[in-house]
């Protein structure tokens, strides 16, 4: 019989593709398919009670993704909080870099901070996980919706944006 090692090399490349499709990004995909390595060598005795290693493994995949995508959200929530608290320094952090800037961008990017902060926390937290670049399947997955729902929020979200955000 194959010790795990062999068994998790022969499925490395679909562990991988899953991954990638999960991520969209080589990098992410490369460090997710080896973190799930590390988690079923570290815990042989998961894998008892189920029939298919492959499927196993690819379940511990989405679960680990699953997982750090809900550690992300939860970091950038409070990073909202944080915003919340603070945006006026963070924006004058900003433009202190660039002191030349106009007053007018340093007004608007309060403007963004505080209407932002006023939308619901479920539809702020979609926009904000959307404006990260996360995928609406992936925004979805993490927050327990359909699809739908998340288009809906982000269009519902910017036609909020632009009615509280005036433009001069």
């Amino acid at each position: 019989m194959n010790t795990i090692e062999d068994q998790l090399i022969s499925i490395y490349p679909d562990l991988r593709k899953e991954a990638f499709y999960l991520t969209k990004n080589n990098q992410d995909a490369d460090d997710l398919a080896q973190d799930v390595c590390i988690d079923i060598i570290s815990n042989p005795k998961g894998y008892r009670y189920i029939s298919s290693f492959k499927a196993y493994c690819l379940t511990v995949l989405k679960n680990t993704f699953k997982d750090n995508l809900r550690r992300f959200i939860n970091r950038m929530r409070a990073s909202e909080v944080q915003l919340k608290d603070t945006h006026g320094t963070a924006v004058n952090d900003i433009y202190d870099k660039r002191a030349s800037d106009n007053i007018k961008h340093k007004e608007l990017l309060e403007k963004v901070f505080e209407a932002i902060n006023t939308l619901p926390d479920k539809q702020r937290s979609i926009l904000l996980l959307h404006a990260y670049g996360s995928k609406y399947k992936t925004i979805a997955d993490a927050m327990g919706v359909n699809i739908g729902v998340v288009s809906s929020s982000i269009h519902r979200a910017r036609i909020t944006l632009n009615k509280l955000i005036k433009y001069d």
